[in-house]
């Protein structure tokens, strides 16, 4: 084998075994979130992509439990069967973590002040067609415990 063949094989091995940028970021964003200890916030989530709704809809979290999510335009409960697509923080970070870990392309931008994740783009199979998922989290506000 060629020495030129030979070193590019390495560097493309090295770089497969770095955790890269994504990884590390990830695991900033967590540590920043885990730092805040914020157990009780609301936060919209709108998911794009081929699913039972495209509609925003309202997290409320209570001591780290999701206690209710609303559709927002209708002011309605979420349908229970689509419940885990709409989870707290942590949940967010698992997408994350598992679209990183098994997607083709995977992105992910975090809140600076808190680290919860703002947009998660994943494109599960890249030669697929409608398999791709965006996730946009906003409105993110903390709030006192219910007494």
């Amino acid at each position: 084998m060629p020495r030129g063949a030979a070193l590019v094989l390495m560097l493309a091995a090295l770089t497969a075994c770095h955790s890269g940028p994504n990884l590390d970021d990830l695991k900033r964003a967590r540590a920043t979130w885990a730092g805040q200890n914020v157990r009780d916030y609301e936060i919209t989530i709108r998911r794009l992509c081929l699913c039972p709704s495209t509609e925003p809809v309202r997290v409320r979290v209570v001591a780290g439990q999701v206690v209710s999510q609303t559709v927002v335009p209708t002011r309605l409960p979420l349908d229970s069967t689509q419940a885990t697509m709409y989870p707290a923080v942590p949940g967010l970070f698992e997408l994350v973590e598992g679209a990183y870990q098994r997607a083709d392309r995977a992105t992910a931008t975090f809140n600076r002040q808190y680290g919860y994740p703002e947009s998660i783009r994943i494109d599960w199979i890249a030669k697929a067609i409608d398999d791709e998922l965006t996730v946009e989290v906003s409105d993110f506000s903390p709030s006192k415990p219910l007494q």
